[in-house]
C-alpha cells in the first residue's frame, strides 16, 4: 500500500537569491538564480535513479558550502492530489515531470517551475517517469503504459497490458522496457508501442522497477514469488532465475554495477520488522568491545588488541577499521546461518551466483523493502543505509537505534570506517544534527559527485560530503514524524525533492 504525500517540489541550487514563500493554491516563482559554478555539460536525471542501471549516481556536483536556497516550489492547483512516497521527479532537456494520484502527469520547466503542460490518463500514477528521446514514458494504475511529447504533453502512444503498472520504466537502446502487476516484463520500441516487441512471464505480479546492463544487453528483474530473473532483451528469455529469501520485492528496483559483473537485489523480508530490528539489535550490542559505550565520547580513549579505540573530535564518535572489519565479520556470519534475515544480495550478472554476503541488517518500516544502494561504478564505490554499533548518524536515544550510512567497496562488500575530521581547526557537530536516521523507518539515497543525499524519516534532507565525510543539511520541512522522508534527485547542479505526509507535515 502506497502512502499518500502531499505534492511538494523545492529545489536547492548552488547559488541563487531569492526566499522561499509556500502558497497553498499557487504558483511562487523567484528569480532565477545564478550559478556560481557553471556546468561544462548538461548533467539531467532522465529515469529512476538517474541511469537504466540504477546506480543513483549523477556526476553532477551540488554546491560544497554555505547555505542552500529555494528559489522556487510547486504543486498542482487540486490541493488534494498526491504522489506515492517514492515517486523521483525526472529531468531531461529542460523538462522535468512528475505524475500524481490523480492520474495527472505535469511538465515543468526544470529552473524555473512554471507549469508547461499537463497529460491526463485516468488512472493513479504511481511510480517515477523516464524522458528518453523527447518523450515521456509512464505507466498508471488502470493497467496503461504512455508516451507523450516531453515538449508539449500530447500523445505518442499507449498500450494496455493485462493489470495495474506500479513501477518506472528502463529505457536504452531506442527501447523502453514496462512490469506489469499481470506478471510480465513488456519491451516495447520507443517510438511506436501499440504493440510490443515482446513480454516475458514472469507467472506472479510484478511491482518492482526493472534495472538493466546496457552493457550486457540484459533486463534485471524480481517478481512476488520471490523469483529474481535476468532476460536477455535479444532472445527474450531468461538468463538466469534465482529464488530469494522474503516476503517481496515491492516498489524498488535492482542496482546494476558493470564494473564488476554483478546486481544488487533487496528484499522484504518474511518475519515481522520488529522480530528483525530486535534480534539484529541484540546481535550487535552482544558483540561490541568493552570500552564502547554507545552515544557517548570519552576524552580519553583506550585502546589495545581487544578494545575499541574513540577518538573524540568534538562531538564525534570514531571507530577503528578494525572495529568495522570484526563487527561485520560477525554480520555476515549471522547471516549466513540465518537467512531467512538476509535482505541484500550481491549477484553475478551472468548466472545469478552469490559473489558474498553484503553485511547489511534489516532497516525500514512494515511492508516496505530496505533502501537500495547507489553506487559510483567508476570510482568503485557505493553508499548504503546499513546498521552498526558504531553508529555516527543517530544519537541512541530514539527507538531502533545502530543505523548508519556506509561506504562501502563495490567488489569485495566491505564497508569503510566513516570519520568526520577537524578541518581548519572546526570541531565536528553531531552529524544526526543535519540528519538522524532511525532503524525503522524509510531513507532513500542520492549520489552526486561531490556528496551523497540522505532522504529520511525525519524531517531533513540531508547528506555526506565524500571527500571530507563530513554532514550537511539541504533544507527542513516543517513538522515531524516517520513517514514522508524527502526523494531527492540530483540534476544540472540542483537538488529536487518532493516532501510532506498526508497531514504529518505542513
Amino acid at each position: 500500500m502506497y502512502r499518500a504525500v502531499k505534492l511538494l517540489f523545492l529545489v536547492f541550487t548552488i547559488a541563487g537569491i531569492g526566499f522561499y514563500i509556500h502558497h497553498h493554491f499557487s504558483l511562487v516563482i523567484f528569480p532565477k538564480p545564478q550559478l556560481v559554478e557553471a556546468q561544462t555539460q548538461t548533467t539531467d536525471w532522465p529515469q529512476l535513479q538517474h541511469d537504466p542501471q540504477r546506480t543513483g549516481y549523477n556526476n553532477s556536483a551540488i554546491r560544497s558550502s554555505g547555505t542552500f536556497t529555494t528559489p522556487w516550489s510547486w504543486h498542482p492547483a487540486n490541493a488534494d492530489t498526491s504522489v506515492a512516497e517514492y515517486a523521483q521527479p525526472v529531468i531531461a532537456n529542460g523538462v522535468l515531470a512528475i505524475g500524481d494520484f490523480d492520474g495527472v502527469m505535469y511538465g515543468l520547466n526544470d529552473v524555473t517551475g512554471v507549469q508547461l503542460w499537463q497529460y491526463p490518463s485516468g488512472s493513479p500514477i504511481y511510480a517515477t517517469a523516464a524522458i528518453y528521446n523527447g518523450k515521456v514514458f509512464f505507466g498508471n494504475d488502470g493497467g496503461k503504459v504512455i508516451a507523450i511529447n516531453a515538449s508539449d504533453g500530447k500523445k505518442v502512444w499507449e498500450y494496455q497490458t493485462g493489470a495495474g503498472v506500479v513501477s518506472a520504466p528502463v529505457a536504452f537502446n531506442n527501447k523502453v522496457f514496462f512490469t506489469s502487476k499481470d506478471g510480465k516484463l513488456y519491451a516495447f520500441n520507443e517510438s511506436d508501442g501499440t504493440t510490443p516487441l515482446w513480454s516475458y512471464d514472469a507467472g506472479a505480479p510484478i511491482t518492482m522497477s526493472p534495472a538493466a546492463s546496457v552493457n550486457k544487453n540484459t533486463i534485471f528483474v524480481g517478481s512476488e514469488n520471490m523469483m529474481a530473473y535476468a532476460i536477455n532483451v535479444n532472445t527474450h528469455q531468461a538468463i538466469w532465475s534465482k529464488q530469494l529469501n522474503g516476503d517481496g520485492f515491492r516498489y524498488y528496483w535492482p542496482v546494476v554495477s558493470e564494473s564488476n559483473n554483478l546486481v544488487y537485489f533487496r528484499t522484504e523480508p518474511a518475519r515481522a520488522f520488529h522480530d528483525m530490528l530486535n534480534a539484529d539489535g541484540y546481535m550487535l550490542e552482544s558483540g561490541k568491545c568493552s570500552n564502547f559505550t554507545f552515544g557517548e565520547c570519552h576524552a580519553t580513549a583506550t585502546t589495545g588488541s581487544a578494545e575499541c579505540s574513540q577518538s573524540c573530535q568534538g562531538f564525534t564518535i570514531n571507530s577503528t577499521e578494525a572495529d568495522y572489519q570484526t563487527e561485520q565479520q560477525r554480520i555476515v556470519s549471522y547471516i549466513n546461518a540465518n537467512p531467512d534475515r538476509q535482505v541484500m544480495y550481491a549477484l553475478n550478472l551472468d548466472t545469478g551466483n552469490p559473489v558474498y554476503t553484503p553485511a547489511v541488517l534489516y532497516t525500514g518500516g512494515s511492508g516496505f523493502v530496505p533502501d537500495p544502494p547507489v553506487i559510483n561504478d567508476v570510482a568503485n564505490q557505493g553508499w548504503i543505509i546499513w546498521r552498526s554499533y558504531y553508529s555516527m548518524y543517530d544519537s541512541g536515544t530514539t527507538v531502533r537505534p545502530y543505523v548508519d550510512v556506509g561506504k562501502f567497496n563495490i567488489a569485495t562488500g566491505y564497508i569503510s570506517h566513516l570519520s568526520c575530521p577537524h578541518l581548519s581547526g572546526e570541531s565536528c557537530k553531531m552529524n544526526w544534527e543535519d540528519f538522524h536516521l532511525v532503524g525503522d523507518e524509510q531513507s532513500l539515497l542520492t549520489l552526486a559527485a561531490n556528496a551523497v543525499l540522505v532522504g529520511n524519516g525525519g524531517t531533513e534532507l540531508g547528506g555526506i560530503y565524500t571527500s571530507t565525510e563530513r554532514s550537511f543539511n539541504v533544507g527542513t520541512r516543517s513538522g515531524g514524524g516517520a513517514g514522508g522522508n524527502p526523494v531527492g534527485v540530483v540534476a544540472n547542479g540542483r537538488v529536487y525533492y518532493q516532501a510532506g505526509s498526508l497531514g504529518m507535515f505542513q
